[in-house]
């Protein structure tokens, strides 16, 4: 049985790079320049034509098939010695392009110099840094580079999946470099991975997996669901399965184990990969691909949980469990099923009609790396009165499969967890409009829990109007003042708790001052955090 860990995020648009001018370029030097704070950014990688390896054969449950040869497009090789973070770079060696931007049209070589980094796709073998590498930057376009970064892979381990920078660091004097040639450019493999224990469609299921040359392939995250399959039909082959434009034939040769054969490969040329888990694509294909990410992400905006008005404070002494700030929230993304939900599985029953109201959380994964996990997708949920309190059916879709799942907290979950062995549901279709769900108004109230002798145990929760509460999430500050007090930041306001006697349940709680004056919790995105955190938080506009 597998675990599903998600992570409610909210999820912002896609950025755009602006290539500095060369007027602007000219007037900076190697140590004034800040390049830019950009994290997108992708390596350009081809599918060569060279043989498969495990091209057929018998495979068990988590081997890997069908491995792809991959090769960097573009190369320059370093003309000097350079002793960079991670490794000591002899002169000779070769480094890859990795493009910075997250426009479609950034699969080709970029015309900008600010828009190509050049990175050592070799893995390092140190722990501490996992899949980090050291990449380079000529900004203004001499054939020597100035600056020097951090590139860290969106796979721990794959620098075939690079896709962020940190830590500028100038070189002086520069490195001199120079256009490698086609047989030198770094490369890697592409292979998939056989998923285990979900047969229910009755096929297997496969991810694709990467790895650099002298790495290892990343763990299938995406498994057990894997990428979606297609049975093959009406062909001239004997091939039964395709997975992202590759054919295979199969049989089952028992509970874990299939013997299986290529029968048509993925097309050589060059190819857009973001990570494990997603599929490939051709390069002239994923400028459309990126256009559907920003569209989806335009879809997920909003704010999902936001304060409504101002906060309300009860200062001097509580007791426990008795709130001392109180916000009042409403749900920002929300509407009505406009199709029937049906509940699967053994025991079957369960439905939800047409026009359940529903509240919307977009999410991506905190610990499985669903196949469409960027941009993240949409989970609804369905209060449910049960006339003491509240319960919540959520619908989370990972891979193909959508679920029918009951966290603990009927008003906002914020993470949840559950096994593959969850009941199914049937996909819900969301007629979104602003609406007032059935619980009515909601409140986040901040309370002490109880003092421990290091630190206290404050408590957030989520309540309606008649008194119905469910726990959020905590904080543990520790007692740092002279007087064994805390100070926290609550909804913008800076407090200082003091244990007032033995009674290790009460609090009392003094207002020290506003924490920015130009904060305003209407205006935030994050409510929930903001409820409860540590004193030395910077809190401001949102």
């Amino acid at each position: 049985m597998s675990l599903i860990a998600v992570s409610i995020a909210v999820l912002a648009a896609l950025q755009t790079d602006t290539p500095a001018s060369q007027e602007q370029l000219a007037e900076t030097t190697a140590e004034s320049v800040q390049v830019f704070n950009r994290r997108s950014g992708h390596v350009l990688l081809e599918i060569t034509d060279a043989p498969l390896e495990a091209a057929e054969g018998l495979a068990d449950s988590g081997d890997v098939i069908a491995i792809h040869q991959l090769r960097a497009r573009f190369g320059v090789t370093l003309e000097a010695d350079i002793e960079a973070r991670h490794r000591e770079l002899e002169a000779g060696h070769v480094l890859a392009l990795m493009v910075i931007g997250a426009q479609p049209n950034a699969i080709e070589y970029p015309p900008h110099p600010d828009n190509r980094v050049w990175c050592d796709l070799r893995v390092t073998g140190r722990m501490a840094s996992f899949g980090n590498v050291d990449c380079f930057m000529d900004l203004d376009d001499d054939g020597r580079f100035e600056f020097m970064f951090t590139g860290e892979p969106r796979e721990t381990y794959t620098s075939l999946t690079l896709g962020q920078l940190n830590g500028q660091t100038p070189i002086d004097p520069p490195i001199a470099y120079s256009p490698a040639d086609g047989q030198d450019l770094p490369s890697g493999q592409l292979g998939f991975r056989l998923c285990n224990g979900d047969f229910e469609t009755g096929h297997p299921r496969f991810s694709p997996v990467l790895r650099p040359d002298g790495g290892r392939f990343e763990v299938a995250q995406a498994c057990p669901f894997g990428r979606p399959i297609e049975p093959v039909e009406d062909n001239d082959s004997d091939a039964n399965l395709q997975i992202d434009r590759m054919q295979i034939a199969y049989s089952v040769q028992s509970d874990d184990e299939i013997s299986y054969r290529v029968v048509s490969r993925l097309e050589s040329g060059p190819v857009y990969v973001n990570r494990s888990g997603e599929a490939v694509l051709p390069a002239a294909e994923a400028g459309t691909n990126l256009q559907r990410q920003a569209a989806r992400i335009a879809e997920l905006a909003g704010r999902p949980l936001y304060a409504t008005g101002p906060a309300q404070f009860t200062y001097g002494l509580r007791g426990d469990d008795e709130a001392f700030a109180r916000i009042p929230v409403r749900h920002g993304i929300t509407g009505r099923l406009s199709n029937e939900v049906s509940r699967g599985g053994w025991f079957g029953g369960g439905s939800l009609p047409i026009g359940t109201p529903v509240y919307g959380l977009p999410f991506t994964s905190g610990g499985l790396s669903f196949a469409n996990r960027t941009p993240g997708q949409m989970m609804w949920c369905a209060p449910i009165d049960e006339g003491d309190g509240w319960d919540v059916v959520c619908l989370p879709r990972v891979g193909q499969a959508t679920y029918w799942y009951s966290p603990y907290n009927p008003f906002f979950a914020q993470a949840i967890s559950f096994s593959t062995d969850t009941p199914r549901a049937s996909t819900p279709d969301v007629e979104r409009a602003e609406i007032d769900l059935p619980f009515g108004e909601l409140f986040i109230e901040v309370f002490l829990l109880e003092w421990d002798r290091r630190d206290a145990d404050l408590r957030t929760r989520i309540c309606t109007a008649q008194g119905h509460c469910y726990g959020q999430r905590g904080l543990e500050p520790n007692r740092s003042e002279a007087d064994g007090s805390v100070e926290i930041i609550v909804f913008g306001e800076r407090l200082r708790l003091t244990e007032p006697g033995s009674d290790n349940d009460e609090v009392f709680v003094e207002h020290i001052r506003t924490a920015s004056e130009d904060y305003d919790p209407t205006r935030s995105s994050a409510i929930t955090m903001e409820a409860l955190l540590p004193g030395h938080a910077n809190v401001g506009r949102r």
